[in-house]
């Protein structure tokens, strides 16, 4: 019978390394999975593991871990850009909508950003998540919104190429959430995406704002991952 665990999945060790900090206590493993950490919190047992960049490391930890362990839900927390100029870097978005930016298969009549035997997009209900609680506790923002995904860090270069109906009501972009989404469809398990705002995709040079940015926006992401445990 596979342990029951809830999993957070995190693509970058300066992410994760702003969530260790923020644990009472937790055990460090080393095995096939690779190093991950487990700790308990209000009488639930996790595993945190560093999924790394990009849809199929990160499909590739998920499928890994549910193999071994009946997940009971994943979170899922990084840093991403975005494209609204009235949120600010260090402000955190709560995803009510993935899609994926780099899928084409409208030439079967799917979509645009659809995959096959999968919804146009995927869509979170968070009827315990308080936004506004969590606001009156924070010196940033906490917004629920769309998270648009793909294998490219988005740039001033190439959000162009993004078709704009997909972009138009997008808070932000990165490159793991649509596997998380969509791993978290097919097995039906629950899921929260967190993201924080590195840098804005607008602007000049924005992968190194998200460098400068990163350690900030990963503390505030941990911040409120802690406090939906």
């Amino acid at each position: 019978m596979k342990k029951k665990i809830n999993l957070i999945i995190i693509a970058m060790e300066e992410e994760l390394n702003e969530v260790l900090p923020l644990l009472n206590d937790y055990q460090v493993n080393h095995d096939d999975l690779g190093t991950y950490y487990t700790f308990s919190k209000n009488e639930e047992d996790y595993l945190l593991i560093l999924g790394k960049v990009g849809k199929v490391a990160t499909g590739l930890t998920l499928g890994k871990i549910c193999e071994r362990y009946e997940v009971k839900k994943i979170f899922n927390m990084g840093t991403a850009g975005t494209f609204k100029d009235d949120i600010d870097v260090g402000d955190v978005i709560i995803a009510s909508v993935v899609q994926y930016h780099d899928v084409d298969v409208t030439g079967f009549n799917y979509a645009l950003g659809q995959i096959p035997s999968n919804p146009p997009y995927y869509t979170f209900n968070h009827p315990s998540i308080n936004v506004e609680e969590l606001n009156k506790e924070s010196n940033f923002k906490v917004y629920l919104g769309k998270v648009i995904s793909g294998d490219t860090f988005i740039t001033l270069n190439n959000v162009n190429k993004i078709d704009k109906e997909i972009l138009q009501d997008a808070l932000c972009g990165e490159m793991e959430s649509g596997a998380v989404a969509q791993v978290s469809y097919i097995l039906n398990i629950p899921c929260v995406i967190i993201r924080t705002i590195s840098d804005h995709v607008y602007k000049k040079d924005n992968a190194l704002d998200m460098d400068q940015n990163i350690k900030l926006a990963s503390h505030n992401g941990a911040m409120v991952l802690l406090r939906l445990l």
